[in-house]
């Protein structure tokens, strides 16, 4: 019992250091490496990565980590999530927004970290959208998570369903629908009606899970389905008109739900068996 109280009160502090930014603890990332990775290398095998577990999300300051995999019994995708504490993560668990009677999963916080979007496809209050996967944020409290809000019309759709969130530094949104790649744009505080992306050389057969870079300059594809040849794609922003579709390095084939890590070191993504990374100037990414 006193080992369950310690827990959260470290826990409690942790929330409230990251909210206020009033505490600093080692000066590497929480996800250094003692050598180089130059290969993708698995990572926190056996406490985070294990089958299955896909779509890694970092916090911005990188003490939190978000990811989802399937319930073996139910076959709902659950989030869960890790907190980096003393020089350690946590062992996962479920966050307590978190339902089981539903299927949730690919989050992905707000540029200030105080938010997290994830899909849902949980009860919204709209009888004819029952059962569609709908986008909700989450507010990150001194004390944990607050209560999941439902998007609004501007994003989310009576007739369609969304997935795989990703933000970039402004707050623009862009996400997965049946017509592509939308983008909902963030202004005055808001989120305008969603618009697809116009992306040179895609088909239904192409569509897939996007990454955007916090810049908006670059756009990395995943594949919808795991596949061990599946390889990378990189989209560039040229002048607002994005190009076509250029393979990324080997090195990354298999890989999908790709994330750069807050301090731009290194690419993180999944594959069957967990979350992998590999240092960004092995990626073939231009600039890094």
């Amino acid at each position: 019992m006193g080992g369950i109280i310690l827990y959260k009160l470290l826990l409690l502090l942790f929330l409230s250091c990251t909210l206020l930014a009033g505490c600093s603890d080692s000066e590497h990332s929480t996800y250094d490496s003692s050598e180089p990775i130059k290969e993708a290398k698995i990572f926190a095998k056996g406490l985070i990565s294990e089958d299955l577990v896909a779509a890694p999300r970092f916090s911005p300051d990188g003490k939190t980590l978000f990811f989802h995999k399937p319930d073996r019994l139910s076959g709902h995708y659950q989030i869960f999530v890790s907190y980096y504490i003393d020089d350690a993560w946590t062992k996962p668990e479920l966050p307590e927004f978190a339902i089981s009677e539903a299927s949730e999963g690919d989050m992905y916080f707000t540029p200030d970290g105080t938010k997290l979007f994830f899909v849902s496809n949980r009860e919204s209050g709209f009888p004819e959208r029952q059962w569609n996967y709908g986008l909700w944020v989450v507010d990150r409290t001194a004390t944990g998570w607050g209560k999941p809000t439902y998007l609004s019309d501007a994003v989310n759709s009576y007739n369609d369903n969304i997935a795989y969130p990703t933000v970039a530094s402004n707050g623009n949104l862009y996400f997965l629908t049946s017509e592509g790649i939308n983008l909902s744009r963030f202004i005055d505080g808001k989120y305008q009606p969603r618009e697809v992306l116009k992306l040179a050389e895609i088909t239904p057969e192409q569509i897939f899970i996007p990454y955007i870079a916090h810049d908006e300059s670059y756009l990395i594809q995943t594949g919808l389905e795991p596949s061990s040849e599946a390889p990378m794609f990189i989209r560039y922003n040229r002048n607002g008109v994005w190009s076509k579709p250029k393979q990324l390095s080997s090195k990354l084939i298999g890989g999908r739900f790709a994330f750069v890590s807050p301090d731009g070191q290194y690419l993180f993504f999944s594959k069957d068996d967990g979350i992998y990374q590999i240092e960004m100037s092995e990626t073939g990414i231009e600039g890094t």
